[in-house]
């Protein structure tokens, strides 16, 4: 089972405005259908609940999506802070 980063993942890497501005390079990188729930989720401080209303689409895809989009970033910027 893969490991699914936390909200906190993310914002413990985003410490300072140079990282966060990396985070959000990082999510206008992905696929639209990963961002828009990524932006509107932790930019916008929108709940899963509300961007499946908003983006008409089941809350377990909005979920998986969110999951997906995250995980995908934060082994971005790992492998990036790793060097």
């Amino acid at each position: 089972m893969e490991e699914i980063p936390s909200d906190e993942d993310v914002n413990a890497i985003a410490s300072s405005n140079e990282e966060y501005n990396k985070i959000l390079l990082e999510i206008h990188k992905l696929s639209p259908i990963y961002s828009d729930v990524l932006i509107l989720h932790l930019v916008n401080d929108l709940s899963l609940k509300k961007i499946s209303k908003i983006l008409d689409e089941p809350y377990a895809t909005i979920k998986k999506r969110y999951s997906r989009g995250l995980k995908k970033i934060t082994d971005v910027l790992k492998k990036e802070m790793s060097k």
